[in-house]
């Protein structure tokens, strides 16, 4: 790490604290950590990664904040708050790795595992940035009994065994991550066994099997039933999909059809076409705009069309749909989040079309504290860092791991997230509400705002 870490400070509420690179410097200057029983002191860091700097390995603790000094929001969904509660004797003698000045404190462990040396530069730069989104998240709703115990995956399998094993030597309560699908399987393998909850950042729903284990990640089949159920609710009553041949295509076509099925619509045409070949698009976009044509000429209904694509993909995909006869002004086009870019929104084709996104008004605020806190942006991924380390601190508030059950963890009210109001499933998956939007020549505008409670919970 670099000396001129020590100079970063952030700035969160009318707090002025360190940033995490000045904790773990201080922490490993100021303390020594130690596992009880052992009465020897725990090492920072057991590997290298490929830029000769240490994982962050030090434990970094939370500061008591009371809504005055925080968010002034003491009454957030889940009943998270940061209402102090009454801990037992078991929770002082739990055994695992105790900083020196948290030492005869009740201490709730985080176990926060990314793949810090991962080979790939791109995914480096995207755990440093969920760090210090979960150092954020931390010091926003952590008290002094928190500590967060970042771990190093590498990104395989092994080194998430291996992480998970050191995590659960040192008496982590709950593990957060890891990113990777393979890694995920790796760490529930180790974890369901000793009875500790995961809450994996991956978006392959296989890697989790519920029974404690979770994915906070948004998962395509719940973007895709969010913009199936407003359609179906606006009178679209046929639905048709043309998308890449690719894994993350299989899902969406599979979340689609169930969705349409449970929508009471029809499931009219589908097409794929070759994953990144914009060459292989045309027959597919021909023969989807001439079976929608001749759907329109036999049934009557209101029809639309999902474009599950991206980027240059979905720049080239959208324009050959009007050119083989599909007039957007007579069928509605659908996106996922994946619509959510400058270039995207000034594509002729896709004017007036609808597509799913994060709330708005959470994500900018979200955003808003980070770039005051390190003075960059986060990254894509960032905000499930800051949900899942907000989730656990503040459940976990005063020190106590009754919070982090099932029954608490999956509580039907949900809780308030950096990109909106989400929820851990039984199956678990997580549910998230989203806003529905529309291509407008400014932009994209808000068509149904993201709700702010779940309907089922009755609050």
């Amino acid at each position: 790490m670099a000396a001129t870490a020590v100079n970063q400070r952030v700035t969160i509420g009318n707090l002025t604290r360190f940033a995490l690179p000045t904790l773990l410097l201080l922490a490993a200057a100021a303390c020594e950590t130690t596992t009880p029983g052992t009465g020897g002191a725990f090492p920072a860091s057991r590997s290298q990664g490929p830029d000769g700097a240490a994982p962050p390995t030090r434990p970094i603790n939370g500061e008591d904040q009371s809504p005055a000094e925080g968010d002034g929001d003491s009454d957030r969904s889940g009943d998270i708050g940061g209402a102090q509660r009454v801990v037992d004797d078991f929770a002082l003698s739990r055994p695992g790795l105790t900083p020196a000045h948290m030492q005869g404190r009740p201490i709730v462990r985080l176990a926060l595992l990314l793949p810090f040396s991962h080979n790939a530069a791109a995914v480096r730069a995207e755990t440093q940035s969920m760090l210090a989104a979960a150092e954020l998240a931390l010091f926003r709703h952590g008290d002094l009994n928190i500590a967060l115990l970042p771990k190093d995956t590498r990104g395989t399998a092994d080194g998430a065994q291996a992480a998970t094993d050191e995590a659960l030597r040192d008496g982590a309560d709950i593990i957060l991550g890891p990113l990777l699908s393979e890694n995920v399987r790796a760490t529930v393998a180790r974890a369901q066994p000793n009875g500790k909850p995961v809450i994996g950042f991956s978006t392959d729903a296989t890697a989790v099997n519920g029974a404690g284990a979770y994915l906070l990640s948004t998962l395509p089949s719940l973007e895709v039933a969010n913009i199936v159920r407003y359609a179906a609710a606006q009178g679209i009553t046929h639905f048709h999909l043309i998308g890449p041949d690719t894994e993350f295509g299989r899902r969406v076509r599979e979340a689609f059809a169930n969705e349409v099925a449970l929508a009471g619509a029809r499931l009219g045409a589908v097409e794929t076409y070759p994953a990144r070949d914009q060459n292989g698009m045309s027959d597919p976009a021909r023969r989807l705009a001439q079976s929608v044509r001749q759907i329109r000429a036999a049934e009557r209904g209101r029809h639309a069309v999902l474009l599950p694509e991206q980027g240059e993909m979905l720049q080239a995909l959208a324009p050959l749909l009007p050119f083989h006869g599909l007039d957007p002004r007579d069928v509605q086009f659908l996106g996922l989040s994946l619509w959510n870019d400058a270039a995207i929104l000034r594509e002729p084709a896709l004017a007036n079309g609808w597509f799913t996104l994060a709330d708005p008004d959470a994500t900018a605020q979200f955003r808003a504290d980070y770039v005051a806190a390190y003075e960059g942006t986060p990254s894509s991924l960032a905000p499930l860092a800051y949900d899942a380390v907000a989730m656990a601190a503040r459940l976990a508030a005063g020190g106590s791991t009754d919070g982090l059950s099932v029954n608490r963890l999956e509580s039907v009210i949900g809780f308030a997230g950096a990109e909106g109001l989400f929820r851990l499933l039984p199956n678990g998956r997580t549910e998230r509400v989203q806003a529905i939007m529309q291509v407008m020549p400014e932009g994209a505008v808000v068509l149904a705002p993201a709700a702010k409670r779940f309907p089922e919970s009755g609050s």
